[in-house]
């Protein structure tokens, strides 16, 4: 300071700092995004060709036991939580956009296609009995999403809005879910764990729907410049999302603009922590029963390595604060 005189001045910029903001109450509910616990490969087990490949969902199991992930390509791995080792390796079949299921409360994994808007859902599936290790016949599994307990389930529907029925385990009766009064297109979609909240994510806007009335109860405008991916801790009292990241436009590289995991507090709907990776957000799960990990699954964006087989699934422990 010493060169300064009285009267100089200097620019400077401005920029969101994006500091972890956690409390000591948050810390056992969070997750530790420091440091991943375990590190999944799944494709390094996988022979044939992986081109186009990728992680499409990862889904735990109602008891935290497993957790299944299925590719883009209808290939299938579950994971036993208590020590990460891989149980399953198979192949679901040929599905467009393949979506994946537990049955409520057992070890039967289903795989089944993304159904149609505006025709019946094909009752087609492929399902699995973990702890038995063979294929098995199991009821059909309707709809894009069901809660913990199994109670409701979520399809699309044609109200202008880009939105869903919320429905029981069979098609009908539906309510017709209304979220947002015009066109505003889901592109994401949770339910916590206990069952008593469905958090819809649409591009920039967040909403909260409460199942048992059928009827959105919250909501967070321009929640974030994109929102990708969500994830509910068991009561629904944190979210993991999966969004653009929140530096501005010049300080990333491109159009290979890398996504960024934010912890949402939802009481007072506030990012309480965020880590920037170099990669792609493909899925998000929750541990439902104990909320003990999240599972992230990551995709390079680099030429030849995108779409390619070589998604990895970080796993977060919880607690920063240990």
């Amino acid at each position: 300071m010493a060169h300064l005189s009285e009267g100089q001045s200097w620019a400077s910029a401005f920029f969101p700092l994006n500091g972890d903001s956690w409390t000591a109450e948050d810390a056992p509910h969070i997750p530790d995004l420091s440091e991943p616990a375990y590190t999944l490969r799944p494709f390094e087990t996988t022979t044939g060709s992986l081109e186009y490949d990728h992680v499409e969902t990862l889904e735990f199991s109602d008891d935290g036991m497993y957790l299944a992930v299925c590719s883009d390509q209808g290939r299938v791995w579950v994971y036993d939580t208590a020590d990460w080792s891989e149980t399953l390796h198979a192949h679901a079949g040929d599905w467009i956009v393949p979506v994946m299921m537990w049955v409520p409360g057992e070890h039967v994994l289903v795989v089944k296609c993304y159904p149609s808007v505006d025709e019946p859902e094909e009752e087609s599936q492929w399902a699995y009995d973990v702890d038995r290790g063979t294929k098995v016949e199991a009821p059909f599994q309707r709809g894009l999403r069901r809660s913990g307990d199994g109670a409701y389930r979520i399809s699309r529907n044609l109200a202008g809005e880009g939105g869903f029925d919320l429905h029981e385990e069979r098609r009908e009766p539906y309510r017709r879910l209304s979220h947002a009064g015009k066109w505003d297109p889901i592109q994401c979609h949770a339910f916590s764990g206990d069952s008593s909240q469905l958090f819809l994510g649409a591009q920039r806007n967040l909403y909260v729907v409460d199942p048992a009335k059928g009827e959105v109860v919250d909501k967070v405008m321009d929640a974030s410049e994109r929102l990708f991916k969500i994830a509910a801790s068991p009561d629904g009292g944190y979210l993991a999302i999966g969004s653009f990241t929140r530096k501005l436009s010049y300080l990333v590289l491109g159009d290979d603009r890398p996504h960024e995991l934010c912890i949402w507090r939802t009481a007072d709907k506030k990012i309480i922590l965020g880590h920037q990776f170099r990669t792609y957000i493909d899925a998000l799960a929750w541990s439902p029963n104990d909320g003990r990990c999240l599972a992230v699954a990551l995709e390079p964006l680099s030429d030849g390595q995108f779409h390619q087989g070589k998604t990895e699934i970080a796993v977060f422990p919880m607690d920063p604060g240990r």
